[in-house]
């Protein structure tokens, strides 16, 4: 939304207000003066852009998406264990645990494995 707040306009629409007979060139004291300024404000503008996309569901981040719901009263489920199909050539015991990629499964039925790290990220097998 700010995105046309940039350290170039900024400059400009401040260097517009400082008259004309006062030397304005890039070297000058005045450039000089503002130059900071206009940095600051450009970077406020970046945190406002930021802000901003914290206040709605669909732009949110986790964290802020779920203080948005607190304050109506939903909250998110808690994190399950992703069950997945074994399929192999052998029999493997009910029991058994084995990794894959960074996560540890179990073998918990027949055929049935179930990982031992809540979160989706157990479904990458």
């Amino acid at each position: 939304m700010y995105e046309e707040q940039t350290f170039d306009a900024i400059m400009q629409r401040m260097l517009e207000r400082i008259p004309d007979t006062l030397d304005k060139r890039e070297s000058s004291p005045v450039y000089m003066a503002l130059a900071p300024a206009a940095v600051e404000l450009a970077s406020l503008y970046v945190g406002f852009d930021c802000m901003l996309a914290e206040t709605f569901g669909d732009t949110a981040s986790r964290e802020y998406l779920i203080r948005l719901c607190a304050d109506r009263g939903i909250t998110p489920k808690t994190a399950t264990y992703a069950v997945l199909e074994l399929e192999s050539d052998v029999e493997v015991p009910v029991g058994t645990r084995f990794t894959g990629g960074d996560h540890i499964y179990k073998v918990t039925a027949s055929g049935q494995v179930t990982c031992e790290q809540p979160g989706a990220a157990g479904n990458e097998y």
